[in-house]
């Protein structure tokens, strides 16, 4: 005679293995869950309820109209109905005080589906069910299959600071103590399956898991994803879910993120990076278009067979694309229904494959389970993981349309009181499933919420008077010195050639905002990939190349053309790139107006852009290069200026901190190339100038008055050049007009506090040079081993002023 064990999914091995093992599984004998067993078979199941979200759809319903289109607001309607018949309530009772209402009821009705009676005997596992189902079974007098519990003979309370951590406790505790097999239960286990899987690995614990089955299901819901909406952003997370198996997955989407592709330019030739070899910086951007074209064919073939197929030819190409150890269920599934799928209802396959129960299943000496799915039969050791008071018991009452609140004037459906009396039963065999049992919860999240623990952790806590131990958990101390450090012999090796230390002036100040990037970029010699977009260095690039030719040919009508040079590299689609260009223009041509009306003005002119400067003695052991922006000369006096995108200032504290130290060794190094004292050093900022003004101001002296309106000569001020001063203003007729700190007084000019002297600061320089060459030959690559300033004060404008090292 045949005999049917009613369990769900997760159950049916193990029940199955009690069954042989207590020689009552015979032949006939089958573990089924309740749906197989209750309604029609799986395949038939699934097209029926597909079919009748299409009956429903088409349904003449006003309130609902635009509710039950969601699959999800579907599901809940389809699994009440069949509620109702478990719990033997005539759908035809249902409440109708409202539209609402009788809308519902309609819908019940439409969705009434069929049990069928098995003619055989009928066991069940009450633990593996619903309320819903276990008040069926009861009702009906099938026989429950009892399952013993056991009451713990230890029981201990762990702690954490968060999650992590409990899993780190729990495996080095399992680890040290050579305990055989261990079940971890946690909260819910597909969400805690990534930290899981991650501290697996890294304690090499060998366990076997079918998470590529979530990978299958991820990669064709992303590809049904972009046959309902074919957009760029959902075709974009088709590449990245990696169903295309391309070899440079990674380089394509950053080229076509970085261009900002709309979905017709992923079926055009990928050639907007034009070849170039004198713009260094775009070379990675015609790389990287190199490296892609194989994987763009094979993408463009996948794109243009979508676009050619009918629906129900995708769908079939899709699971032609899944790896071959994909999961046999997700594929049975999609075959058997592609018949019955069309536009209309492919969001509800969606959302079916979305909901199907594709939970990581890991076999080993350890295995994983969440609070839901305990294991049916005791073990020897069970670990409760995250028992805070947000996870345990965490039994949420019904929402949305068919809310508690629409259930209580249900006639006959259980109360609320009585479902959550069902599952919190369930709930509580962590109690009474192993011989050893340890119950832990965190109290904090990674956001660093505080967390209680749940109110049955304090109650078994002081029914067995246990306290709450801390994990003893062996890992890197958060305050150790874990700074890094090269030895001075491979220093030396990576950085000196024939003994001298070969910079850049921009190099030295590199190395001290950041001495690892100066490691990485200089003594590796590895570059970040360009991120080519209108940031400061383009911007830098261009604004360059306009004043240069400025300064050199005067006005042109291809002052702005190196924009259209660039303009292959930029991205496609950018709405905001014309307007920042326009205004980058606009900013230019005021600088120029003002840089025009300074060389008029003053006797300064330009001697040299882009001055290429070289000296192997300036300082001991060091060559030193770079360019100068600009170099303007008169008589025996040259002034440096130094072209940046944002406001940049020298002060008397950068200066010591050795924060600036381009524009003063650019001036120690031109009074020896040159021949000439240096009169000053500057830098001029192309960034957009404001000037504030309000129509009225207040005093108490006066009241309301009007105030002076800002003036283009007001404007024009924000540009000024900001530095240090050397030499005599009045000498070279060389206003406050132009120069930040300097000012008319009697008919003079003179420099605010006196001008700054060249000796002091090169004493400064050359004393931070020296101590940044020693430390980069040390090998150091933490900022936190710098000790700057070396010369703790200075005043750079007193006459044989002492300086402090200490």
């Amino acid at each position: 005679m045949r005999q049917y064990y009613i369990t769900n999914g997760q159950h049916s091995k193990s029940l199955q293995k009690h069954l042989l093992d207590q020689q009552i599984f015979k032949f006939g004998t089958q573990v089924v869950p309740f749906n197989a067993l209750f309604y029609k078979e799986s395949i038939e199941r699934n097209v029926d309820t597909l079919l009748r979200y299409e009956h429903v759809l088409k349904m003449p319903l006003v309130a609902l109209k635009d509710i039950i289109k969601y699959p999800a607001q579907f599901a809940q309607f389809d699994s009440f109905a069949k509620e109702l018949d478990l719990y033997n309530i005539d759908p035809n009772y249902l409440p109708e005080t409202n539209d609402y209402e009788k809308e519902i009821k309609q819908v019940i009705l439409a969705l009434k589906t069929p049990l069928i009676k098995p003619a055989h005997k009928v066991y069940y596992v009450k633990d593996s069910l619903t309320h819903a189902q276990d008040f069926f079974l009861n009702s009906k007098n099938y026989e429950q299959f009892e399952i013993e519990d056991i009451q713990p003979k230890s029981i201990q309370i762990k702690t954490a600071l968060n999650f992590r951590q409990e899993l780190e406790g729990a495996l080095q505790y399992i680890m040290t103590q050579n305990l055989d097999t261990v079940t971890l239960v946690v909260p819910n286990i597909t969400e805690a399956w990534p930290y899981i899987q991650s501290i697996f690995n890294r304690y090499h614990i060998p366990y076997e898991s079918k998470d590529n089955h979530l990978i299958s299901k991820f990669q064709y819901v992303t590809f049904i994803d972009y046959l309902i909406n074919p957009h760029k952003d959902t075709l974009l997370e088709l590449l990245r879910s990696g169903l295309f198996k391309f070899k440079h997955i990674d380089a394509l989407i950053q080229y076509v993120t970085h261009y900002q592709f709309a979905l017709d330019d992923f079926f055009k030739p990928f050639d907007h990076a034009l070849p170039n070899t004198e713009l260094r910086e775009v070379i990675p951007l015609i790389e990287t278009q190199t490296l892609i074209q194989d994987d763009v064919l094979i993408l463009q073939n996948h794109l243009q067979t979508i676009l050619n197929q009918s629906l129900k030819d995708n769908l079939i190409y899709g699971l032609s694309l899944l790896d071959q150890n994909t999961s046999r269920t997700l594929v049975n599934f999609v075959q058997t229904m592609i018949q019955f799928i069309s536009d209309d209802n492919l969001h509800y396959l969606k959302y079916a494959l979305d909901s199907m129960n594709v939970v990581p299943h890991i076999n080993g000496k350890i295995t994983v389970c969440d609070y839901k799915n305990l294991p049916l039969f005791p073990v020897e050791n069970m670990f409760v993981l995250g028992l805070t008071a947000t996870n345990y018991p965490n039994i949420s009452p019904k929402t949305g349309i068919l809310d508690e609140n629409y259930l209580k004037k249900v006639n006959g459906y259980p109360p609320q009181e009585k479902r959550n009396e069902f599952e919190l039963l369930k709930l509580k065999k962590i109690f009474s499933k192993s011989n050893n049992l340890i119950l832990s919860y965190h109290v904090m999240s990674y956001e660093g919420k505080s967390y209680n623990e749940a109110f049955e952790i304090s109650n078994i806590a002081t029914q067995h008077n246990l306290k709450s131990i801390p994990w003893d958990i062996i890992e890197p101390n958060p305050f150790m010195d874990e700074r890094k450090t090269l030895t001075p012999e491979i220093a030396q090796d990576l950085y000196l050639k024939e003994g001298i230390l070969n910079v850049s002036v921009s190099s030295l100040e590199k190395f001290v905002r950041d001495p690892y990037l100066y490691f990485i970029e200089e003594g590796l010699k590895l570059r970040k990939p360009f991120d080519f977009k209108l940031d400061s260095r383009v911007v830098g690039t261009i604004s360059h190349d306009v004043i240069e030719r400025y300064l050199k040919e005067g006005e042109q009508d291809n002052l702005f053309d190196l924009w259209n040079i660039y303009r292959p590299y930029f991205p496609l689609n950018n709405a905001t790139l014309p307007f920042l260009i326009e205004t980058n223009e606009h900013n230019l041509r005021d600088s120029l107006k003002f840089l025009s009306l300074m060389q008029k003005d003053i006797k300064f002119k330009p001697y040299k852009q882009e001055l290429y400067i070289k000296d192997e003695t300036l300082f001991n052991g060091i060559t030193l290069r770079g360019f100068v922006d600009r170099v303007d000369t008169y008589e025996s006096s040259f002034i440096v200026i130094d072209y940046k995108s944002s406001v940049h200032d020298i002060t008397d504290r950068t200066v010591l901190n050795a924060e600036r130290l381009q524009l003063p060794i650019y001036a120690m190094a031109l009074e020896r190339q040159l021949g000439l004292n240096a009169f000053g050093i500057y830098y001029f900022s192309f960034n957009k100038k404001y000037t504030s003004q309000s129509d009225h101001k207040y005093t108490r002296t006066k009241g309301i008055t009007l105030s002076q309106h800002a003036t283009q000569e007001d404007y024009l001020k924000e540009f000024k050049l900001k530095g240090w001063t050397f030499g005599d203003p009045e000498t070279y007729n060389t206003t406050g007009d132009y120069f930040t700190g300097i000012y008319e007084s009697s008919g003079s000019y003179k420099v605010w506090r006196g001008p700054y002297l060249m000796k002091n600061l090169e004493t400064v320089i050359k004393k931070n040079v020296e101590y940044l060459r020693k430390k980069i030959l040390e090998g150091v690559i933490e900022l936190d081993d710098l000790d700057l300033p070396v010369i703790k004060k200075m005043d750079f404008k007193k006459e044989g002023e002492d300086h402090e090292t200490e």
